[in-house]
């Protein structure tokens, strides 16, 4: 795997010849030496140059579009709101309600993420034609992929992993690479600096088409790097899902396997626990010393069980705290979004913590100060 050869790659197939910014090299090139260097990804190699691939075109035309129409950078992101925490926990159903708000609310759709640019139009949220080329790009692998938990859908909010990935500094690599090291390198060395610098680009040139409103973002992995996020954010505002550590822990091993098996990566199973839990130990333990050191940060915290249990009303609470008015006819459309696109029968797969060597005890035990710091109720014993 050459570093070179794909940005080549990429700048072909984009038209963007100029670097405007080079952040990305870093990243990039730690990805490369880990495949390099261990035979087992031989196998995946050419998918993971691929995905590497499309991350930088997107990244390029990004960069591009921002130098060309200097006068985005003066536009600034206002007061974003970020939602974060445990994986499994509920940030997808949150925002995924939230972003029925068209008019006032604005997110990342998933749609934008290969072709950001042209910024879309206000609207044209619901008819751009990269939605319906991005559905039937996405349609073979929806189709492979049944056995997994709900996938993304081309016309969902998308996790802001994706656009930390185009500087390559996410956990989008570790899931790709399936690499140990990485995962390391990103929660012990990485400066994510530059791809918050970059993550700021890319909404400044996503709302410069029109389509603008309350920016919520979501990314449970956010909470890993919370001191670059509020230097390029200083008026970012955080909502924590919170949920019982255990089935969290337990629901990611199962979800980290089921993309590694889909991935074809050579991983061992005490491997994938050992990333899995440190991933989500310190999204849980992070943030309480980022809100001790920052007690002017706006914090909000939604509870998973509440969550379940009615989804709508904790959407008017959150709204409420953003400062976005109630509307009816939101709630009808939340009501409609949860009969029909949040329908769906659980997979045939099963999983226990024994499955994966974990003992729930011990789980509850080195979890006890955040479980304490945020009055988190424990779904077993």
């Amino acid at each position: 795997m050459n570093a070179e050869d794909i940005i080549e790659v990429a700048k072909d197939r984009t038209g963007v010849r100029e670097e405007h910014t080079d952040s990305f090299r870093e990243g990039l090139g730690v990805v490369a030496e880990l495949v390099n260097a261990d035979p087992a990804f031989e196998a995946c190699e050419r998918r993971i140059i691929a995905e590497c691939t499309r991350s930088l075109m997107s990244r390029l035309r990004i960069d591009d579009w921002f130098a060309r129409h200097p006068d985005i950078g003066e536009i600034p992101v206002e007061r974003p709101v970020f939602v974060i925490g445990m994986p499994r926990t509920g940030t997808t159903i949150l925002v995924n309600l939230i972003a029925l708000d068209l008019e006032l609310c604005r997110v990342i759709w998933h749609w934008e993420i290969d072709e950001p640019t042209p910024p879309v139009g206000r609207h044209h949220l619901r008819d751009d034609p990269r939605i319906a080329a991005k559905v039937a790009k996405m349609a073979p692998l929806v189709e492979r992929l049944t056995y997994l938990p709900r996938m993304e859908q081309a016309t969902d909010p998308v996790e802001c992993v994706h656009t930390l990935a185009q500087d390559f500094k996410s956990i989008t690599w570790q899931t790709s690479t399936g690499s140990s090291a990485y995962n390391d390198w990103l929660l012990d060395k990485a400066d994510l600096g530059s791809a918050y610098e970059h993550h700021r680009r890319t909404l400044q040139v996503l709302q410069s088409g029109g389509a603008s409103g309350q920016w919520v973002l979501k990314l449970p992995s956010h909470a890993l790097h919370l001191e670059a996020l509020i230097a390029t954010y200083p008026d970012a505002r955080l909502v924590i899902t919170h949920r019982d550590p255990l089935p969290a822990f337990v629901s990611m091993c199962s979800y980290a396997m089921m993309v590694h098996q889909a991935n074809g990566n050579a991983v061992d199973l005490p491997d994938v626990v050992e990333v899995t839990r440190r991933q989500v130990f310190e999204s849980a333990m992070r943030p309480i010393s980022f809100l001790d050191n920052h007690p002017e940060v706006p914090c909000h915290h939604v509870y998973q069980h509440e969550l379940a249990a009615d989804p709508i009303a904790q959407v008017a609470e959150l709204r409420a705290w953003v400062g976005l008015p109630q509307d009816e006819r939101l709630e009808s459309s939340m009501r409609e979004y949860l009969a029909t696109e949040w329908s769906h029968p659980p997979g045939s797969h099963r999983y226990t913590a024994s499955d994966f060597g974990i003992t729930p005890s011990e789980v509850h035990e080195s979890f006890a100060p955040y479980i304490n710091r945020f009055s988190v109720p424990l779904e077993s014993k």
